[in-house]
C-alpha cells in the first residue's frame, strides 16, 4: 500500500458514514474499527497511525472531555462523594493489582532465566495431554 495512512484514513471515514447511515449502534466507531480491522488484515498493513497522531488524539480527546465540565456539572458534585470514593478506591486496586501482575511476571522471569535448567523452565508443569 503506497499511502497507508490516507487510505486508512479515507475508509475509516467511508465506514463511519456507512455505519451511521444504517443507523447501526455506534456506528461511527464500530464500523470504523471492524472495515479497518478487515483492511489491515488483508493488506498486512497496521493501521497504526504513529506516536504524532497518538498524542493529537489524546489531547483532542481531553479537549472534548474537558470542555463537558461546566460550572452546573460541578454544583451537583457534592452529590456524588459515594461514588467518588468509589472510584478512588477501584483506581488504587486496579493499580495495585496491575503493579502486582507486573511484579510477579518480572519474578518468573528471573526465576526461569537465572538458575540452571534442571530447576528453571523444565520445572514449571506443563499441560499436555497423554495417551
Amino acid at each position: 500500500m503506497r499511502h497507508p495512512l490516507l487510505t486508512f484514513g479515507l475508509v475509516s471515514a467511508a465506514s463511519a458514514v456507512a455505519f451511521e447511515a444504517t443507523n447501526f449502534l455506534l456506528g461511527a466507531m464500530i464500523g470504523t474499527i471492524f472495515v479497518v480491522g478487515i483492511l489491515a488484515y488483508i493488506t498486512g498493513e497496521s493501521p497504526e497511525p504513529g506516536v504524532d497522531a497518538t498524542d493529537f488524539a489524546i489531547m483532542l480527546i481531553g479537549l472534548v472531555l474537558g470542555s463537558q465540565v461546566t460550572p452546573e456539572v460541578l454544583n451537583h458534585a457534592e452529590k456524588w462523594p459515594a461514588s467518588i470514593l468509589l472510584l478512588l478506591l477501584m483506581t488504587i486496586l486496579i493499580l495495585f493489582t496491575l503493579g502486582k501482575s507486573i511484579n510477579d511476571y518480572w519474578e518468573w522471569r528471573e526465576l526461569v532465566h537465572t538458575q540452571p535448567e534442571p530447576r528453571g523452565i523444565s520445572r514449571l508443569p506443563l499441560l499436555s495431554h497423554t495417551s
